[in-house]
């Protein structure tokens, strides 16, 4: 049950990372009906017309929402739980093996894209069946804007909608200050005098450096990935 639970944990950073990335809002564990819940669902609205700094109401309903269920085993894929693909989009995540015995059994979930993580924890698409498959999604945008804030584990609002293309925390490479993201984040703050910034300049690797502001005392915590657009600092810069 352990490794299963790495497994998912591990899988869901993964999601969240990209997701993140890509979406305006992301949100996990969520209820999309009364029956239904979803490991994580995201949105973004359609691309705004040019010269507007915001969406407009139609954008937004005809944003697209995409479904996301994780996977860590094949025990775990027919429990019979978690296999809501009712998105514009939908995608199972989980470990390479598992997307290769789905194949060989004729067994991969029709209208959706298979992902897995590759050597450097990047999700890559393995199998695709939502080509042509168009759009499951029957309840109203308004509807699941309202059941990702309000019937959910935790809502992010996210880096698309915040710093555009790239990640001003990482990008470029230099140190950033936490409070650069608090507004993306929401739930980072620190303790009073406590400084946290995110270093990748570093040869050796980038790591965090938490100190205090007598700038004696300080933590150096490596890290693989940026923990908001989820850049993988071990590939080659």
């Amino acid at each position: 049950m352990r490794q299963r639970d790495n497994i998912t944990s591990y899988l869901s950073e993964r999601v969240l990372a990209r997701l993140r990335h890509e979406y305006s809002l992301v949100a996990s564990e969520v209820w999309v009906d009364d029956d239904h819940r979803v490991d994580f669902v995201a949105f973004k609205p359609e691309s705004f017309s040019p010269g507007r700094s915001s969406p407009s109401p139609s954008s937004i309903e005809r944003g697209e929402f995409v479904f996301v269920e994780v996977k860590s085993s094949m025990a775990d894929f027919k429990s019979g739980h978690g296999l809501t693909f009712q998105g514009d989009s939908n995608w199972l995540v989980c470990p390479q093996s598992l997307a290769e015995s789905l194949y060989q059994t004729m067994g991969l979930p029709n209208g959706a894209a298979v992902f897995c993580p590759d050597a450097g924890g990047r999700l890559r698409k393995k199998f695709d069946l939502s080509i042509g498959a168009g759009s499951f999604r029957t309840a109203p945008a308004s509807e699941l804007l309202y059941r990702m804030v309000n019937h959910s584990y935790n809502t992010w609002r996210t880096s698309r909608g915040v710093f555009g293309s790239y990640c001003p925390w990482c990008s470029p490479y230099n140190p950033k200050p936490l409070g650069d993201i608090d507004t993306v984040s929401g739930d980072m703050d620190l303790i009073d005098g406590i400084g946290l910034t995110l270093d990748v300049s570093d040869p050796h690797g980038a790591h965090l450096t938490m100190s205090h502001d007598n700038d004696i005392d300080r933590a150096w915590i490596p890290i693989n990935y940026c923990p908001i657009c989820g850049r993988n600092f071990r590939k080659v810069r």
